[in-house]
Parts: structure tokens; C-alpha cells; sequence
């Protein structure tokens, strides 16, 4: 029995089945539904209840990380800089806080006391309190630390009169290969404000809900009794704990009331369902026969079927649909929304055009299904091509057809690949190419094509004719020609070229020679080469002048060799020979002058072993020269120490090249030296010094920076002094014993502290800037200097510095301008920051009027920066010494403004090592203008 008829058997038997339980369920149907009104009224309430439970814990949890997030920040910028001030924590904290209403405060904790508050106004008094004081508190705080976790505690009574909760948060930091506790972050936030904008209000106005601590049971919000009910509950994870949220309607659980009026109703229908029953199921099974003869005609297409109804479900669809969809086929079923197929097709990738914009693509492929019609080309995750096209049906619905295509898009890659593999090996070809279609005008053309006569590009593109490109040939080879005698040479050419094979040459240039082949393609076309002759036709000429040539270059030679003897015999240095064994064979006498050693104790001995190998020394050693030999190659300045003398530091340097015969056999090597002793021992000396100047400088800058830190940071104090506790006792003091008219006297002496800490901090700030570029000179001196190259946006790096520094122009009264492409540049965006606050920190120091302007010029693969300025300018004779280390032009200006001499010295060093130049022009008296390039970001060189 076939699946049809046995569904065919089944509906009659559904059929007579139906028909007796119609009587049988008028009996009932009051019962059931009562019984089912109840129990999907109740469902519906739990399932209400749960919906809005789910919704409320989901944003307690999206807040409660938020606050979360605070403290996980500040650990990471704990970790990169364990040292800051009470401004530094101030400014991140505005940062992290700007849009969480609900913190109260934040703090920093070391060793039980606060240090660092925010915000600080209100808060002032906390710092320096010892949370040690507070066991309940200090207890929390000691198990965040031993935990190494974030630990949640509340809801307690704040200092500032509400409830709320505190976040513990451990702070640790790297030392050596472990890491190291350093203290607590705290943060502190309001229960009241934490729960507003959760919809807490709302819902009560539905459910009553309660929240309490699963660890100690404590409440946390709302009525703790509603947990001794049959309210629905859920768990809250929070840091360190957790929370349990229970909900119950308003009321309790109501449930459906039943109603005896609805049975009299479906009695009455009872009646009529019984009298048209059979009706309907004629009706049915038509409809059952039209949908089995629809769905077998659909089968039987080769594409993929579908048909959507106009609520966008899925009425009808063939097997095919569902095999090209394979992925998605479990969501393919009647009833589903396409919008529900494309999600289930999207969480498994199976639309590779959306992988990475998946919410994009869906709003894109949603908005072209409900189009009137449209058809669009698909790439599935296996490799397959569709072209998908829908169109609107009469009653609202859509259909659409899936058509595989995959063999015609590969088919057309392949054409494209085979095309473009053709347009390369035309372009590689080592000589000229020209194709015309058969209407003989210019379709392809090669990179050489106009090697030889390269002014003529503009007037052969493609697109011209043969003829017109013959008679730019003709001009070219006659070109003292009248316009008849080029005509006429035009169209002799014109008739070789339109054979069907021939050759000829012709010439393009005082020296230069082609020699052109053309053949006709099969279509009737012409495909014409070019080779330059060039060579070949000068090669006589060249022959004709050689015997002269070469007769003078004996005359040459004689004489050569007779100031190559002169040489030898006065010179210090000396010619040598070595055999295939690597034994000297021959020495000049240049070698006992310069040593002292008669040649003949040296000639006959082996190389190797005048060799000494000095592993401290900067010198090859014996290992590279002996591989350089072996390997047969010429090597150029080699300093090696030598043992030709007994008790004396020798160093000789020496280049040689390999000897071959007639036959090409290796003979040997043939070379000069000379004795460098004296050289190389000054330049060891000088290079010792250098490393110990650079070590200087390196190590003295590390020991300035540490207690400049000191000094700095007790600044901080001076600067804010009136936060200081002992000056608030003072003041307080003041104000007890009655001395209030000290108080005048008492402000000036803190104004006066306050200004000269501002002066202390200016110089201290000048000092630690010295410092660095100190420490930047070393690096590069030692060449330690780290330079992480990456993709940098110019414009962004730019904008931000010119912000940056508005401030300080403002103050003298100029502006600095950017005028800089979007254009990314290759390099290390510190050190690029590094060089432009260097080269407009300068800028600013000697312009009191006008303008400071950065600008960009962008080239192929370079990126040039303009610094410009309207200031007092360089004079000329100093302007070639201002990269110079330790350098300052000696203006009265330059010496009102200070500074070391080494920013433009450390920035020059900086664009070298990122593959650029810098250099500068200026007029005195009226500005300065510093140019340096970096390379150009190019994803060519990346790949």
C-alpha cells in the first residue's frame, strides 16, 4: 500500500471516526472546556510571570556588569600604571562613570585606607579613612582579596543616608613572572537608583516581587515573605553571590473561570457542526487531492520550489528546496515564518555573504522578499551559487524558484582567470604586442609596447585603426619626411602589415631599430609583434670601432701594468695569490715594508694559519672568510687579527675574488690587504667609549627618573594642600581658639606654597621631558629602540594632537590648524605622536603671533608631514645644525625658552627608523617650516 493510499484510508476512517464523536462530545464538551480554560489560563499566567522574571533578571545581570566592568577596567589600568595621583584616578573614573547614574562613589584602598576618591567634592573627608575600623566591612574586603575575585556586599546603610551596595574589587599587578596583589577597588552604588529604569515600577503594578541573598537569606527587595508562597523563582548571579527573585500576580494565581453560558452556546453549535460536518469534509478531501497534485508537480521540478502565504509562512515547498537548504532543513516545516528559516540558516552560517554583518543582511534580504519581484544571486557556506527569484502571488503570499547555477558561475571565473592569465603572459612578453579586431582597429596592447618610441603612447591607444598607427610609424622612421613621402611610406608599410605574415623593420630613433612581425588571426584580425634591433644594428657599427678600440686598450694595458709595478714598490699595502689549497702562492713587497716580515717566511704557508679567530672582536673571523672561500664567492673588507708578529696585536684587512682558468677550473683567489693595527685598536677605543657614554646616559636617565617621580608626586600635595588632614586641623583650629583674623595671613601663606608648587611642577615637568629624551637617545644609540609598525589613520592621529595642544596656543594667542588627508600611513603611532608633539612643541616656543598649521601631502607610496609656523624663524647658517644632538640655535629667543637640544635630534632618529627623512626650511622672521615622510600603508606589502 502506497503513502497516498494509505493516507486516503486513514482520512475516510478519521471521517466516520469524527462523525460518532461529535454525539460523544456533546456530552463532555462542557467539562473539557472548563478544564482547559482553567488550565491555559493558568499556564498563560505562570508563563507571563516567567517572561517578566526573565526580563527583570536579565537586566539586573546587564547592569549589575556594567558596575562590574568599572572595577575590571581599572584593574587593567592599574596594571599598565600601578603609579597615579588623585587627578589621574579622577579623570578615569569620569571616564568609566559618565553614563551609570546609580554609583554613589568610587575609591581606591591600600593596605585598609582609602587614598583616592571620586567624585572628590563630596567625598573629600573619606580619604585617609581606615576601613580596618569596620569589621562587617573589612571582612568582605579581606576575602576579596584572598579570593582574587570581585565579592558584592549589601544591601547595608550608607554614609550618605540611603541603602545601597558596595563591589569589591581586587586590584593586582605584574611582578616578574607572578603577579602581585596592590590593592582594592571599591565601588559604591545606590539601591534605589539601581533597581530605577529596570522596570521594577512596572511590573509591580502586575506581580509582586521580592529579591533576597541565597548565601545569608537576607532581603534585598521587595516582601521576603512572598518566598513562603507558591511564587515562581529564579536565580541572579552576582559577583561573590547570588541573588533569588520570586514573582506571583497580583491577587495570586486566578486561573480561568468557567462559563455554563458558553456550553449552552456550543451546544447550539453542536448541532450545526454535526449537519455540516460532511459538507466540510467533501470539502476537505478535494483539497486534500489538488494539494497531493500540487505538491507533485512541484516535486518534479529540477530548481527549488516554495510558496509563502501572506502572513510570509511556509504553505508548500518541493524536496529540492529543501536539499539546497540542507543546513536550514530541520526549520523548513508548514507554518514556519521565513524570517524564523533565515535565523536558523544564519546561527549556522550558512549564508556566507552574511557572515560578520548577519543582523545587516537579514533587514537587506527581508526588505527584497517583500519586493513585488525581484531576483538576486546567492552564495551558500558549501560553495553553491543560487539565483533566487520571488514574485508577489494575487492573494498576498510570495513564491519563489532556487536555481543551482553553480556550474555557470565557476564556468565564468574560469573564463575570467583564463583571461586574465592571457592578459599577463601578453604583458610578461619580452617584446612588443598589438592586436586589432577585424575592423583592424586597436583592441590589446602589452606594457612594452611603446618601449621605443614612448612619446607616441597619447597617439596609439586603443580604439585607433591600423592605419592611423602606420602612419605615426612612418613619421617616426622619416621624420625629416614631406607630408607626401610619409604617405607613401605609410601605405608600402600599410600593405606588408595587412599580409597575411610578414616582417620588416624600421627606425624609431637616432639609435634605435624595431623589427615588426604581423599575421593574421583565424576571426580576421591582426596580431602584430615588435622586437628592438636596437643592439643588433649598433653591434656592427660597434665591430667596425673595436680593432681601434682595441689596439688603444693594449697602449692602456702596458701602461697600466707599469704604474700597477711603480705602486707595488712604493706602497704600504701588498697583492697577494692563494691556490685552490688556500696556500699563499704569491705576496707583493708591499708586505714586508708595511710588517716588517720577509715575504719569504710567509709565501708557501697555508692562509689558516695566520688566522686568529677573536670571538670579542668586531672582526668576520676565520669562520666567514673560510666559508666565503669554500663557497667560492668574493668578499670586500675583512678585518681579521693576525699572529705574523709575536707579541703584537696585529690586525690586517683584506678583499680577494676567485681565479678560474680557460676551462673554468677554480685556480685560487688573488686579493689585496694592508695593516690596519693602528686604525682598528682607535676604532675599538672609540667604540668602548661610545658604549660607555650610551650606558651613561642610559643608566644616569633611569636613576633622575625615579626620584623626579618622588618629587613630583609630593608636588601633588603642595598643589591640592588644602585637602591636606593636617592643614584642615589647623584651619579647624583656627576657628575653635577664635583666631579668625589669622585666617588672611593663612590663605596667603598657602597661596604662596600653592604657587611655588606650580613652579616646581613646570620645572618638574621640563626635567622629566629631558629625562625621557635621554632615555630615547640611549635607546637609539644602543639601538634598543622598539618600533611596532602597524596601519595608522594620519588624520585621526592628527586631529587628536591638535586638540591636544589648543590649550597651550590659546594661552599665546595663535591657533593650530590640521589640514591632513584621510590616508593611512605605515609606522608606530607613539613614535609618530613622539616626533609631531616634538616639532609643534617647538613651533609653539617660538611663534608669539599668527598661525601653527599640520598639513599632509600623499603620494604613491609616501606620506609627506608639513609642521609649519609664523614665528621668528632660523637663521640661515644655523639652519643645517639643527638635528644636531645637544643643538640650539642662538637667538635671544631660544635662550628665553631653554630646553636641551635633543627633540629635533631624537625625532630625526625616530623618521629614520621608520623608513623616512626630515628636514626643514625657514625664513628669519617670518617661520619655520620642519618636513618629514613616513611610508604609505599598503595592503599589497602587508600580503
Amino acid at each position: 500500500m502506497t503513502d497516498k493510499t494509505h493516507l486516503h484510508t486513514s482520512y475516510r476512517a478519521i471521517r466516520i471516526a469524527v462523525n460518532l464523536a461529535i454525539v460523544a462530545v456533546l456530552a463532555v464538551i462542557f467539562i473539557l472546556k472548563e478544564r482547559f480554560d482553567l488550565a491555559n489560563a493558568y499556564e498563560r499566567e505562570r508563563a507571563d510571570t516567567s517572561q517578566a522574571m526573565s526580563g527583570f533578571a536579565d537586566a539586573v545581570m546587564a547592569r549589575m556588569n556594567r558596575i562590574l566592568l568599572v572595577g575590571r577596567g581599572f584593574s587593567g589600568a592599574v596594571a599598565l600604571k600601578p603609579e597615579f595621583s588623585q587627578a589621574d584616578f579622577a579623570r578615569y573614573a569620569a571616564t568609566v562613570l559618565s553614563d551609570e547614574e546609580a554609583v554613589v562613589n568610587v575609591a581606591v584602598i591600600r593596605g585598609g585606607v582609602i587614598e583616592f576618591v571620586y567624585p572628590y567634592g563630596d567625598n573629600a573627608d573619606l580619604v585617609g579613612a581606615d576601613l580596618r575600623a569596620i569589621p562587617e566591612q573589612w571582612a568582605v574586603a579581606e576575602a576579596a582579596r584572598e579570593s582574587g575575585k570581585s565579592i558584592l556586599q549589601g544591601p547595608i546603610p550608607l554614609l550618605q543616608g540611603i541603602d545601597g551596595y558596595i563591589l569589591r574589587e581586587p586590584l593586582f599587578i605584574n611582578a616578574g613572572p607572578a603577579t602581585e596583589y596592590w590593592g582594592l577597588m571599591s565601588v559604591v552604588f545606590s539601591a534605589e537608583k539601581f533597581f530605577e529604569g529596570l522596570g521594577i515600577s512596572e511590573l509591580g503594578a502586575s506581580f509582586d516581587m521580592a529579591i533576597r541573598s541565597l548565601d545569608s537569606g537576607a532581603p534585598v527587595a521587595g516582601d521576603p515573605g512572598l518566598f513562603a508562597t507558591d511564587a515562581l523563582t529564579r536565580r541572579i548571579e552576582v559577583p561573590g553571590a547570588g541573588w533569588e527573585l520570586a514573582a506571583i500576580p497580583r491577587g495570586g494565581w486566578q486561573g480561568g473561570a468557567g462559563s455554563r453560558d458558553l456550553f449552552l452556546l456550543f451546544f447550539a453549535t453542536a448541532v450545526i457542526v454535526l449537519a455540516i460536518a460532511n459538507y466540510l469534509f467533501n470539502q476537505r478531501e478535494e483539497a486534500l487531492s489538488a494539494s497531493e497534485k500540487l505538491q507533485a508537480a512541484v516535486d518534479v521540478l529540477a530548481d527549488g520550489f516554495v510558496l509563502f502565504d501572506r502572513e510570509d509562512r511556509l504553505v508548500l515547498c518541493n524536496q529540492r528546496y529543501r536539499d539546497i537548504y540542507g543546513a536550514s532543513a530541520p526549520a523548513i516545516v508548514p507554518g514556519a515564518r521565513f524570517e524564523d528559516i533565515l535565523r536558523y540558516g544564519l546561527e549556522r552560517g550558512q549564508y556566507k555573504a552574511a557572515q560578520g554583518r548577519e543582523e545587516e543582511w537579514l533587514t537587506e534580504r527581508l526588505r527584497a522578499h517583500r519586493s513585488a519581484e525581484y531576483v538576486l544571486v546567492q552564495e551558500l557556506d558549501d560553495g553553491r551559487w543560487l539565483r533566487v527569484r520571488e514574485m508577489a502571488t494575487p492573494d498576498g503570499g510570495r513564491v519563489g524558484i532556487r536555481v543551482d547555477i553553480t556550474d555557470q558561475v565557476n564556468s565564468r571565473e574560469r573564463a575570467e582567470i583564463a583571461e586574465m592569465r592571457l592578459r599577463d603572459a601578453i604583458d610578461a612578453m619580452p617584446a612588443s604586442f598589438w592586436l586589432f579586431d577585424p575592423n583592424e582597429r586597436l583592441e590589446i596592447e602589452n606594457g612594452r609596447a611603446f618601449e621605443a618610441f614612448p612619446q607616441d603612447r597619447a597617439r596609439i591607444q586603443p580604439g585607433v585603426t591600423l592605419e592611423e598607427a602606420v602612419r605615426v610609424l612612418a613619421a617616426r622612421e622619416w621624420p625629416g619626411a614631406t607630408g607626401e613621402e610619409t604617405g607613401q611610406r605609410s601605405e608600402h608599410l600599410l600593405r606588408l602589415m595587412r599580409k597575411g605574415a610578414s616582417e620588416f623593420e624600421i627606425r624609431v630613433g637616432e639609435n634605435q631599430w624595431v623589427k615588426l612581425f604581423s599575421h593574421r588571426t583565424n576571426e580576421g584580425g591582426l596580431v602584430c609583434f615588435g622586437v628592438d634591433i636596437s643592439e643588433l644594428m649598433l653591434h656592427e657599427r660597434w665591430l667596425q670601432q673595436s680593432n681601434t678600440r682595441l689596439r688603444a686598450a693594449l697602449k692602456e694595458r702596458d701602461v697600466a701594468e707599469g704604474r700597477l709595478a711603480d705602486f707595488g714598490d712604493v706602497s704600504s699595502e701588498w697583492f697577494w695569490e692563494q691556490d685552490a689549497e688556500r696556500r699563499l702562492t704569491y705576496i707583493s713587497p708591499g708586505f714586508e715594508r708595511a710588517t716588517g716580515v720577509p715575504v719569504e717566511d710567509v709565501v708557501g704557508r697555508m692562509r689558516d694559519d695566520l688566522l686568529i679567530e677573536d670571538v670579542g672582536s668586531d672582526s668576520e673571523g676565520r669562520e666567514t672568510i673560510s666559508e666565503k672561500v669554500a663557497a667560492r664567492e668574493r668578499f670586500e673588507g675583512f678585518i681579521y687579527r693576525s699572529n705574523i708578529r709575536a707579541g703584537d696585536e696585529t690586525w690586517f684587512r683584506t678583499s680577494g675574488k676567485p681565479v678560474y682558468d680557460a676551462e673554468g677550473r677554480f685556480k685560487g683567489y688573488v686579493g689585496a690587504a694592508a695593516d690596519v693595527s693602528q686604525l682598528y685598536a682607535a676604532l675599538r677605543v672609540a667604540k668602548r667609549a661610545d658604549e660607555a657614554k650610551t650606558q651613561f646616559l642610559n643608566v644616569i636617565s633611569h636613576e633622575l627618573r625615579t626620584p623626579m617621580t618622588i618629587v613630583l608626586g609630593f608636588n601633588a600635595f603642595l598643589t591640592n594642600i588644602e585637602t591636606l588632614p593636617e592643614i584642615r586641623r589647623f584651619r579647624e583650629r583656627l576657628e575653635d581658639t577664635g583666631q579668625a583674623a589669622l585666617e588672611p595671613d593663612f590663605l596667603a601663606a598657602i597661596t604662596q606654597v600653592k604657587r611655588f608648587a606650580e613652579k616646581i611642577q613646570a620645572a618638574g615637568d621640563q626635567l622629566q621631558h629631558l629625562i625621557q629624551d635621554m632615555l630615547d637617545l640611549a635607546r637609539i644609540e644602543a639601538n634598543t629602540m622598539h618600533i611596532e609598525v602597524a596601519r595608522v589613520p594620519a588624520r585621526k592621529v592628527v586631529d587628536s594632537l591638535v586638540s591636544q595642544m589648543q590649550p597651550m596656543a590659546k594661552e599665546k594667542g595663535i591657533a593650530i590648524v590640521g589640514d591632513v588627508d584621510e590616508v593611512d600611513i605605515k609606522c608606530d603611532e607613539t613614535r609618530l605622536r613622539q616626533i609631531l608633539i616634538n616639532l609643534i612643541s617647538n613651533a609653539l616656543k617660538f611663534t608669539d603671533a599668527g598661525t601653527i598649521s599640520v598639513r599632509t601631502e600623499t603620494g604613491p607610496e609616501l606620506v609627506v608631514f608639513h609642521v609649519e609656523d609664523t614665528g621668528v624663524g632660523i637663521p640661515e647658517e644655523a639652519l643645517p645644525l639643527i638635528f644636531d644632538r645637544f643643538t640650539q640655535v642662538d637667538i635671544s629667543s631660544t635662550r628665553n625658552q631653554g630646553g636641551a637640544g635633543l627633540g629635533l635630534s631624537i625625532s630625526k632618529e625616530l623618521v629614520a627608523l621608520q623608513g623616512g627623512t626630515i628636514s626643514a626650511t625657514s625664513v628669519e622672521g617670518k617661520g619655520t617650516c620642519v618636513t618629514f615622510t613616513l611610508p604609505r600603508w599598503s595592503e599589497a606589502q602587508v600580503a
